[in-house]
């Protein structure tokens, strides 16, 4: 990009700031070539982008975009202006949220269905209901997991809420039970370059909610219902499915099979 270009993008980074003085001395750089950056009249160095970057919490790629684009960006997410939080877990979950694709998650907004065969000794498959929304930095995450009368220490229904992260084709998944926080799921998908996607093929880690509380790794598929759906149609389709359940899509049925096939030694989403 130009040094005009660039200069813009710092000249709104210090629009937030009381003054360019100000900026300048709580982030010890230098004020006369500091303004010299401003009015595009030199170019920062890599170490110096590097420190004006962490100093406004952008990274080095997102301000070398063009005007509007930027501009965009620092809407959904405005600068820090030297405010840090040495808190590891924030960090890393700003972190990733910052390589969020908005694009691609919009394209992934919607109902499913979430599908995994998560009962080590029993031979179905569970069927859950979910939505993901749009948001400035994910997507967010409300899901629905029915169980029968007869599992003992659950129950009827249980409530999850979460976000997830879409960058470079990858979903980034993490919801937590809301009612007793005893299941704690992670997972990650396919993402696809096409709206209207039918399946999502992942793999989820997570605690079983049940007494023994388990961890489980399990193959898993998101099955694309739509923008908007009948939700009490569809939650009664939700629970514990026999495999050969004729409601059950073949691709489903394959995709959450927990074997591994020959010459695999890990587990891998079906494809």
């Amino acid at each position: 990009m130009s040094s005009d270009q660039l200069a813009a993008n710092l000249r709104l980074l210090t629009s937030y700031g009381r003054s360019v003085a100000d900026i300048c001395r709580k982030a010890g750089f230098n004020r006369q070539q500091f303004t010299k950056y401003l009015s595009g009249a030199a170019r920062p160095s890599l170490a110096s982008l590097r420190r004006i970057c962490d100093f406004f919490g952008v990274e080095e790629h997102e301000i070398l975009r063009d005007e509007e684009a930027f501009r965009a960006l620092i809407r959904l997410r405005p600068p820090r202006l030297g405010k840090t939080d040495d808190d590891p877990v924030t960090q890393f979950f700003t972190t990733l949220a910052g390589r969020h694709d908005l694009d691609a998650a919009a394209k992934l907004a919607g109902y499913y269905f979430l599908h995994m065969q998560d009962e080590p000794r029993s031979p179905t498959i569970t069927r859950s209901l979910l939505r993901m929304r749009p948001e400035a930095r994910c997507l967010s995450i409300k899901g629905v997991e029915r169980f029968s009368a007869n599992v003992p220490g659950l129950p009827r229904v249980l409530k999850y809420a979460g976000f997830a992260v879409v960058s470079e084709g990858r979903v980034y998944v993490a919801v937590d039970e809301i009612l007793a926080h005893r299941s704690l799921w992670f997972g990650m998908h396919y993402a696809s370059d096409f709206s209207g996607v039918s399946f999502l093929n992942g793999l989820s880690l997570g605690i079983d909610p049940q007494s023994r509380r388990e961890i489980l790794a399990a193959r898993m598929i998101l099955q694309f219902l739509g923008p908007s759906i009948d939700i009490k149609r569809e939650l009664r389709r939700c629970g514990a499915l026999p495999l050969d359940s004729p409601d059950i899509d073949p691709v489903v049925r394959y995709a959450t099979r927990n074997d591994l096939a020959p010459g695999e030694t890990v587990l891998m989403p079906r494809l």
